[in-house]
Order: structure tokens, then C-alpha cells, then sequence
């Protein structure tokens, strides 16, 4: 596996990648501030501000990942942006707060970064916070993964509501710590789909500072395989982490902007293959983007069935 800076921009974080032509289309949000501007936004975010400045930035990149052509700021206050391509269309999943709650939503892009209005994804939830949920193209539908565990997808109708599909129960192939969490857009793989999730552990640290910069924060990055019809069930589950960020060694302080130092934070975000790689993009501190290129047969060789 290689891993390298993917350069965006300052930043510009939590990259989601598709193929596009003979390059890739990436959609990443950002700050557009510098460093010290940055950490003067945060205080007003402190205060009950969400996401001072907060907006997404998209690029057409080359088979390199070099940027050919970028369009800034086409989409404000939307978080952690999963792209799904559905024929000839490129649709935006992500979270946005609605009133003190933080919602699903989705927009449709153009390759030029025109979008359409911003929909609220309508689910009922007693849950203050969704986010994350993982889209994908089946039997020309939308389905959603609302959760890794239990594997639940839901479906996504045109007029903006959802609906149940099914919810499975499965075990781990081996003990991880932390929840699982979603994750990477899914694509066809063989027969079957292929997804990222990673891993969370928090561990208290200091009570007096912010809920951030007071946990600890420990991520790993995994990857599955689900049945391409219904009922969706899991089948395969790598044996050891794709990317965990404590054996990473590349600058992963984050500068003291709002993690606690402690913490070793990668979010993926993109997912795409292309002639026997599989290209991840992920987040690195909240701040910058990653890249990981990954041989087909290396991801095969870690993925183990599950009951």
C-alpha cells in the first residue's frame, strides 16, 4: 500500500472521490482561512457558532491526482460529503444542521460544480446527530447504510423520504476496539459491494477544555464486502486495518487548532477502483488529505468471511 499527501489546498480535508473520464472528481470541504485566522473563527464555533467558514471546494483531477481544474465554494455548511455517481449524474450525501439537530441531506453536482438545491434527506429519528450514512446505486435505486452494526440499509425515494429495507445482525471476525462507523460511498466489487467504515476510541482527557479538545481521539480505518441483493448482509470483514493513524508518521499534529494533541484522527471519505487499485481518500487531522493506493490482491488477501 502507498499513502501520500493528496494537495488540495490549507485545510482542505476528508476528500470523496469518484472516477470521472480518465481522471477523478473529488469534492472536499475546507476553511479557506489561514491558520491563525482559523483558530479565531473556532472561538466563535465555541461559542455556538457551526462551522465558521465551513465550505466545500471541488476538483477534477488527472489519473496522477493532480488538479486540472477546480471550482471553490459551491457548496457552504454541509459536512463530510460522500459523492455517488448514478449514470450520468453525481449526487452529494451529507450532514447539515437543522435547527440544534444535524440531519442528512443531498444535492445533485455538475462536473463543473453547478448543484442543485440542498435537500433534507426526511427519516424519522429520535437522534439529535445523523451523519455518515454510506449511499449506494442498486437495481437503479438509491439505498443508504444507516449503520455497520447492525448492518441496516435504508431507501431512498424521489421525493426525499426513506424507508426500511433491512437490518441484519452479524459477528466480527475477530475483537475490535471502539464503534464502528460509516464511511466511504459503496461500489460494485466482483459480485459484491465494497465499503470502508473506521473505528472510533475516545478516552477522557482534560474535563476543562472544549468536547474535542477533551477527548482523545483513535481511529482506524476498515474495509467489508455485502451481498449484492436483498436482504444486504456483510460477508466479508478485512482481518486487520486497511489504515490505523497511530503507526502513521506524517506530521499528524494538527497544530493546535481543536484536537486534543493526543489524538490520531483519518476519516475516509472517497473510494474508487480502477484497473486492479483501489483508491482510498481520507482526512488526516481534521486539516488535511490522504491518499492510499492499494493493490486489489492485497485488499482480497485481508478480507475474511464473517458469520
Amino acid at each position: 500500500m502507498k499513502i501520500k499527501p493528496l494537495n488540495l489546498g490549507l485545510s482542505v480535508h476528508n476528500p470523496s472521490i469518484c472516477e470521472y473520464e480518465d481522471g477523478y472528481l473529488c469534492v472536499a470541504p475546507g476553511w479557506n482561512e489561514s491558520l491563525e485566522h482559523l483558530k479565531h473563527l473556532l472561538q466563535h464555533w465555541r461559542k455556538g457558532v457551526y462551522f465558521p467558514g465551513l465550505t466545500n471546494h471541488l476538483f477534477l483531477l488527472n489519473s496522477d491526482f493532480e488538479i486540472v481544474f477546480e471550482r471553490r465554494n459551491i457548496l457552504r455548511n454541509v459536512l463530510d460529503c460522500s459523492l455517488l455517481t448514478i449514470e450520468t449524474k453525481l449526487v452529494a450525501f451529507g450532514t447539515v444542521r437543522v435547527s440544534d439537530k444535524r440531519r442528512m441531506c443531498y444535492a445533485q453536482i455538475t462536473s463543473l460544480g453547478d448543484i442543485s438545491e440542498v435537500k433534507i434527506i426526511d427519516y424519522a429519528t429520535d437522534r439529535k446527530t445523523e451523519k455518515n450514512w454510506s449511499p449506494f446505486f442498486f437495481n437503479n435505486n438509491i439505498y443508504l447504510i444507516y449503520s455497520i452494526k447492525p448492518f441496516k440499509i435504508i431507501e431512498l425515494k424521489a421525493d426525499g423520504t426513506c424507508e426500511d429495507v433491512s437490518s441484519v445482525d452479524w459477528k466480527l471476525p475477530q475483537e475490535i476496539q471502539g464503534e464502528l462507523h460509516g464511511g466511504t460511498r459503496a461500489i460494485p466489487y466482483g459480485e459484491e459491494y465494497l465499503s470502508l467504515c473506521h473505528s472510533l476510541v475516545l478516552t477522557p482527557a482534560n474535563e476543562q477544555k472544549t468536547r474535542k479538545e477533551r477527548e482523545i481521539r483513535k481511529y482506524k480505518i476498515w474495509a467489508y464486502t455485502f451481498s449484492a441483493k436483498q436482504p444486504f448482509k456483510i460477508l466479508k470483514f478485512t482481518e486487520k486495518p486497511i489504515l490505523d493513524a497511530e503507526k502513521l508518521e506524517l506530521g499528524l499534529v494538527n497544530e493546535g487548532v481543536w484536537l486534543n494533541e493526543q489524538s490520531r484522527v483519518v476519516y475516509e471519505r472517497g473510494l474508487a477502483l480502477r484497473k486492479g487499485q483501489v483508491i482510498i481518500t481520507c482526512g488526516e487531522q481534521d486539516l488535511r488529505s490522504k491518499i492510499l493506493l492499494l493493490e486489489k490482491s492485497e485488499l482480497d488477501n485481508l478480507l475474511t468471511p464473517v458469520i
